[in-house]
Formats: structure tokens, C-alpha cells, sequence
């Protein structure tokens, strides 16, 4: 729970405005993870060494 800074309510972490004045609580900042594209980069193939054959 969070408090009102105006007044001291105790207000639900998700309330958009405090119930007791009507002050408009500040919007949380998201942030996207970075989506990586996996269709868009060239498939990795790992060199094996090959054997020489006397």
C-alpha cells in the first residue's frame, strides 16, 4: 500500500487517484524488455575440425 502525499490516505499500489482528496497519483513508468527478433539474424553454425585421413 502507498500513502497520499496530500493528505496520508492509504491508498492501493494501483489507485490512479487517492480516494480521500482526489489527488492524481504520478503513472508508474514501464519499461518493455527489448524484443529480439530471432528471424532477422543468420543462423550460427559451428565449424567442427575434420580429421585427416593417412
Amino acid at each position: 500500500m502507498k500513502k497520499c502525499p496530500e493528505c496520508g490516505n492509504p491508498s492501493y499500489d494501483g489507485a490512479p487517484i487517492c480516494g480521500n482528496c482526489g489527488y492524481n497519483f504520478p503513472k508508474p513508468k514501464v519499461v518493455a524488455p527489448k524484443s529480439e527478433d530471432i528471424f532477422q539474424k543468420e543462423p550460427k553454425v559451428e565449424k567442427i575440425p575434420m580429421m585427416k585421413i593417412q
